[in-house]
């Protein structure tokens, strides 16, 4: 109820997410080296959100000491601490917006986008705090057929620097091609109909 939940996305270092990373309702983060590379160890998949350093961090051990650890459990308490920063600065932000602020603000890595293996990018501080000025992006439905023959996409697209937005769908849990749904969208949305998906010729 309101909460912002990350979780750590697991050190099995493959594709096999498990939960609660795989709750859409969480914050996945992977795991980062200090030369920005997926960590060997970091798990990977569809529904990574964002990754942060979780490779050599000089943390707290028992035996009242201090080293280096690592693990994906090291790169969430990052993306915990800059959530609650946001939310300091901002106590009306949801959990999604949250998320969307974290997602959108991040530093690329790995192809050009989001891709399964880093996700959105490294979280990336000073841009998430200044996130006003950069486009917040987000999508609401509800994963079920609005109506027969088709889907309205709810959510969010805006910002003081928004140009456009586009809508793509694509198959599977890492899609390897992308069809438009509608492109080049320039007015903005706020909680509203993104656009409408016509699911009618989708092979069954």
């Amino acid at each position: 109820n309101g909460c912002v939940v990350v979780t750590s996305s697991g050190n099995s270092g493959d594709d096999r997410l498990t939960y609660p990373a795989l709750f859409d309702e969480t914050i996945s983060a992977g795991a980062l080296t200090r030369e920005d590379s997926l960590s060997s160890f970091s798990t990977f998949g569809n529904t990574l959100d964002v990754t942060a350093p979780g490779s050599s961090v000089y943390s707290t051990k028992p035996g009242d000491e201090y080293g280096t650890v690592s693990g994906t459990s090291f790169a969430a308490p990052f993306v915990s601490g800059l959530a609650a920063l946001l939310i300091s600065h901002n106590p009306e932000l949801t959990p999604e917006q949250v998320r969307s602020i974290l997602t959108v603000t991040a530093d690329d890595l790995g192809a050009a986008g989001y891709d399964h293996r880093f996700g959105a990018g490294c979280i990336n501080a000073e841009r998430a705090l200044n996130a006003g000025l950069y486009p917040i992006a987000h999508i609401e439905t509800e994963k079920r057929f609005l109506q027969s023959g088709g889907i309205y996409i709810k959510g969010t697209a805006a910002g003081q620097n928004m140009r456009s937005y586009s809508l793509f769908y694509g198959e599977g849990n890492n899609p390897v091609s992308w069809e438009a749904i509608s492109s080049g969208v320039t007015n903005q949305v706020i909680n509203g109909s993104l656009g409408y998906w016509d699911v009618s010729g989708l092979p069954q």
